[in-house]
Formats: structure tokens, C-alpha cells, sequence
């Protein structure tokens, strides 16, 4: 019995030594989840957030206009230009029909001419920039026009001069002004710059057309 007892003692002993021997347990690294084309989550967290951080840097800048596109205030200051051209156009027309002085007849004719030819440019601009302009005139000069088609003879003449000739050029020239100094585009500044000059002549003409009355 004591012969069992201490060979039972010796092999409990022995099994313990073993277990010190082999030294302390080492924990497994945990490797991380893969997705079904074999690339680990964490890659794939990455990426995700790589593309959100480009997706929001792409919406920050969506506000910027695009390339060859006018801003509001160019888009106004274009249709009063053309505003002023369709009624120099249709006010000489009036003229021809209702003047008999040869001297006015010769300008209106001349404000028919440069004023369509500067509408269609206006035109050409207007749609390579994407913009619509209007295809009659506005009620101020609408106004202008009906109040000279109720006149004729030498009353027509002079308020011919005076309200297109001088009064309707100054403004058209003062927009073409502005239109040069804050036009964002610079497009359009080149055509208010070009046209200015034809309306300067309109203007000086008239002028002195209007002394001689």
C-alpha cells in the first residue's frame, strides 16, 4: 500500500514539473475578417473611407459655376442691352415711315443698320453661353414708342431726337458702361466695349442734329 501510494505521490509530481517546463500559454493572434475577394475588413474600412472623404470633397465644390456660363447680374445686363437694340430697330423704322426730313430719315436708317447688326452678335454671345434673350422690347421703350407713333411732322423730328436720338443713346451708353466696368465675363465686356463705340457715334450725331432744330 505505502509502495502505491508513493508511486502515485512521484507521478502527480512529474505531471506538474511538465507543465512548468513547457512554459506559459501563448495567445493566437486574431486575424482579421476577410471579405468574400479575400481583401480584410480593415482594408476595406479604409478604402470606404478614403472614397466618403473624396465624395465630400467633390460636393464642396459643386457650388462654383461652370466654364462659358453667364451670373445672374450678366444675364440681366445682356437682356437690357438687347432690350435697347430691338428699340432703336423698331423706333428708325417708325422714323422712315413717319419723318420727311432726309437728315433723320439717313439716321434712322443708320440705328437700323448698327443696332441689328449688334443685336446679332448679341445673339451669337447669348448662345454660346447658354443664355436666352428676349425677342421684343421692354415697357419703357414700349412707352416711347407709342407716344411718338401719335405724333407727326416736325413734332415727330424732334421728339425723335430727343428721346431716341439723345435720351434713349445716353442710357444705352451709360449700360454699356457698366456693362464693360462689372461684367464678370469677359466676353461680354469685349461686346459692350465694341458697341459702346458705334452708340458714342449715334449719340454725337443726334446731338447735333438736335442744335440745328
Amino acid at each position: 500500500m505505502k509502495q502505491a501510494y508513493f508511486l502515485s505521490r512521484f507521478a502527480g509530481i512529474g505531471a506538474i514539473a511538465l507543465l512548468f517546463a513547457a512554459g506559459p500559454l501563448q495567445a493566437r493572434p486574431t486575424q482579421p475578417a476577410t471579405t468574400h475577394d479575400g481583401r480584410s475588413s480593415q482594408t476595406t474600412a479604409a478604402n470606404s473611407a478614403d472614397i466618403r472623404s473624396e465624395t465630400s470633397m467633390n460636393t464642396s465644390g459643386a457650388s462654383e459655376p461652370r466654364s462659358g456660363k453667364l451670373t445672374e447680374g450678366d444675364q440681366e445686363m445682356m437682356q437690357d442691352i438687347a432690350h435697347a437694340n430691338l428699340a432703336e430697330i423698331e423706333v428708325g423704322k417708325m422714323a422712315l415711315e413717319k419723318s420727311q426730313n432726309e437728315q433723320l430719315r439717313k439716321f434712322a436708317q443708320r440705328l437700323i443698320d448698327d443696332h441689328t447688326k449688334a443685336n446679332k452678335e448679341l445673339e451669337t454671345l447669348a448662345k454660346s453661353k447658354g443664355a436666352s434673350l428676349p425677342n421684343e422690347t421692354d415697357i419703357q421703350h414700349k412707352a416711347i414708342a407709342t407716344a411718338l407713333q401719335a405724333l407727326s411732322g416736325e413734332t415727330f423730328d424732334n421728339q425723335f431726337i430727343q428721346r431716341v436720338g439723345v435720351g434713349d443713346h445716353q442710357r444705352t451708353h451709360e449700360l454699356l458702361q457698366k456693362t464693360q466696368k462689372t461684367a464678370k465675363d469677359k466676353d461680354l465686356r469685349a461686346y459692350a466695349q465694341k458697341t459702346m463705340k458705334v452708340v458714342a457715334q449715334h449719340l454725337a450725331a443726334a446731338k447735333k442734329m438736335e442744335i440745328k432744330k
